[in-house]
């Protein structure tokens, strides 16, 4: 996790000799101050208070410090069941990251009980071993998305041994292609084969949801 409490119940980033508890389940967490990762806190035991958390890459802790500590790591409670989003937009706008390869079941949990929420795959992997990969523009117009001030048109993209959970997804959902270049997509087939969506850059991503979830909840006198 990116951020801790310290003893005064103020959310701090992980340094050398710091010292924090988790925000979820106030057990006492080690800050990680290495060279590869960004810095950040683990439990000292080797389990996650969450059971929907996973081993968080250096992908998943990047990612997540791109938005500010306020709306990163919150904790939500419904019907007594409590989970921690990655990231919360005003309005209870839930994006989740995810690295790991992903259940049917899991997907439909979180889907459940976040309600409001887009998803972020990892999927560099497969783009890297051209197994995924932009294959075809199209001249269809980008119509009905937040992105498309920034998008023309449709691009076409196939993806050989796909995840085909990812198939049974019904909210919003981007691929991460590699570094910062996103694929949202519109459309796929029944095995996540084929797929239409619209190429992005990181920052355009980013902008969007400011500007939709953030700024857009500002009111002025």
């Amino acid at each position: 996790m990116l951020y801790a409490l310290d003893h005064a119940g103020q959310k701090i980033n992980a340094s050398p000799k710091a010292h924090g508890v988790c925000p979820f389940c106030q057990e006492k967490v080690i800050a990680k101050c290495g060279e590869i990762k960004i810095w950040h806190w683990a439990h000292t035991a080797k389990t996650e208070c969450d059971a929907w958390k996973e081993h968080e890459t250096a992908w998943h802790l990047d990612w997540k410090a791109h938005f500010p500590a306020r709306y990163t790591e919150v904790a939500i409670v419904r019907n007594g069941e409590k989970h921690i989003a990655d990231v919360c937009l005003p309005g209870n706008f839930v994006i989740e990251f995810q690295h790991s390869p992903i259940s049917v079941e899991q997907i439909r949990s979180r889907e459940n009980f976040y309600q409001d929420m887009l998803w972020v795959f990892d999927v560099q992997e497969a783009f890297k071993d051209q197994r995924l990969f932009v294959y075809e523009k199209t001249e269809i117009p980008c119509k009905d998305s937040r992105y498309a001030d920034f998008i023309q048109f449709v691009d076409i993209a196939y993806w050989k041994h796909s995840r085909t959970s990812l198939s049974l997804v019904k909210k919003e959902h981007l691929l991460n292609l590699y570094d910062d270049i996103l694929f949202n997509v519109l459309w796929h087939d029944k095995k996540y084969t084929k797929i239409a969506g619209e190429t992005i850059r990181q920052h355009v991503f980013i902008d969007a949801l400011y500007n939709q979830h953030i700024l857009g909840q500002m009111t002025f006198s």
